[in-house]
């Protein structure tokens, strides 16, 4: 993948995460000058500078820090924006909470969505890419056997299913309004990727590989292939996708 991405710039929310962490280290080393957004001051501690040319922080949740941090780009060329950004907290289907319910729309759906539409005079046009992160819970709907192993400490959200199907959709619609500019926007859906410490639950863990034809959960660094190829010239014919990565999950 070396120089795959050279003289593109690559803007990606969501930089300190599990996977997040992994696919910009990956952009980095196929060439692309890397923007990370970081949602916090203390994620901002966090992070290893030498894996991005800039940080900038800006809280989705924060209309000051969101006008903040995209004033901060202005001006900006951006090649490629990867809208990798997502909160979502569990919520049990069975006892509705409005509140919760809303919490959970705006993290998984309505920032991520903010933030493709903010982005967009930002984008280089021709020849821009937006890869948005969705979840294989936008194609299937969690399967709550799997997570009734868990100690009960883990739950299918369907504030998160229903959020990452929405931005199936929006990938979709955005690929076709924006195909006139040279815009591609395409979407990756990744499987079973879980925490080192979520994966540690073997219950859990075992409940969840039952269920993967490869039987195996997925690692980050399988994300990077998927990221860097759309982000590419190699995907220069593909928009309205959604790449689906899980090992088999959904083809059952």
């Amino acid at each position: 993948m070396v120089n795959l991405l050279s003289n593109k710039t690559v803007v990606i929310n969501g930089c300190s995460g599990y996977l997040g962490s992994a696919i910009c280290s990956g952009l980095r080393s196929a060439g692309a000058e890397v923007i990370g957004l970081v949602s916090s001051a203390e994620r901002f501690r966090t992070l290893d500078s030498a894996e991005f040319d800039q940080v900038i922080e800006l809280d989705f949740s924060d209309d000051e820090s969101f006008e903040d941090g995209l004033e901060k780009l202005a001006g900006q060329r951006v090649d490629c924006f990867v809208n990798n950004a997502c909160s979502s907290a569990a919520l049990d289907f069975g006892k509705f909470d409005w509140w919760g319910w809303k919490a959970g729309i705006d993290g998984a759906l309505n920032y991520p969505s903010r933030m493709l539409f903010r982005m967009l005079p930002l984008m280089a046009s021709p020849g821009g890419s937006i890869i948005n992160i969705a979840s294989m819970y936008g194609v299937v709907s969690p399967r709550q056997d799997v997570y009734e192993g868990s100690s009960g400490q883990y739950k299918g959200s369907p504030t998160y299913a229903v959020s990452k199907a929405a931005i199936i959709h929006l990938t979709k619609i955005a690929a076709v309004n924006l195909g006139d500019k040279g815009i591609r926007v395409n979407c990756i859906s990744p499987g079973a990727f879980p925490r080192p410490e979520v994966a540690a639950d073997e219950a859990f863990s075992e409940a969840l590989i039952g269920n993967i034809p490869l039987k195996r959960l997925g690692m980050p660094l399988e994300m990077v292939g998927p990221v860097v190829f759309l982000a590419s010239d190699l995907s220069s014919y593909m928009t309205g996708h959604n790449m689906v990565v899980d090992g088999g999950w959904c083809a059952q």
